[in-house]
């Protein structure tokens, strides 16, 4: 993170674009976010990064705006407490009152898919390169269904 926050600021985001695959790419993330808040879900964060530097990330390209940040759930978050994503789903489900069938997760490891699958839907999207359209086509006709 300190790294980040040295570097200047034109520098930043061209780098946090290009880890985005650039402004085509961001502006799609930004309607699939925006379809998925008018249809009342709210989109959350589970990732093995840093809490501090996937909220960067997201102001840098416009995207936090979709979040609610005690909702980017970094490995440093409190409440991760260091165990599976699956502990997570289940414990935010419980809070939430929501069921298996209003639970969609979105992951790139087949441990993590292998434990969320039992508590709610999961799609395993490709290694690294995040949410393709495929995927986000896949989660909006997830909406269209109900």
């Amino acid at each position: 993170m300190k790294v980040l926050e040295r570097m200047p600021r034109d520098q930043l985001e061209e780098n946090v674009k290009g880890w985005f695959d650039g402004n085509d790419r961001i502006q799609r993330l930004r309607s699939h976010l925006q379809m998925i808040i008018n249809n009342g879900a709210e989109p959350i964060i589970i990732s093995n990064g840093y809490s501090d530097v996937i909220k960067l990330c997201l102001e840098v390209t416009g995207l936090m705006q979709y979040f609610n940040a005690a909702s980017v759930y970094g490995w440093d978050h409190s409440e991760r407490g260091g165990g599976p994503k699956a502990d997570l789903i289940m414990k935010l489900m419980l809070c939430r009152q929501l069921t298996y069938p209003e639970v969609l997760f979105l992951d790139d490891d087949c441990k993590n898919i292998s434990d969320a699958e039992r508590v709610c839907l999961v799609r395993q999207i490709q290694e690294e390169s995040g949410m393709l359209l495929d995927d986000m086509e896949w989660v909006e006709g997830r909406f269209r269904t109900q």
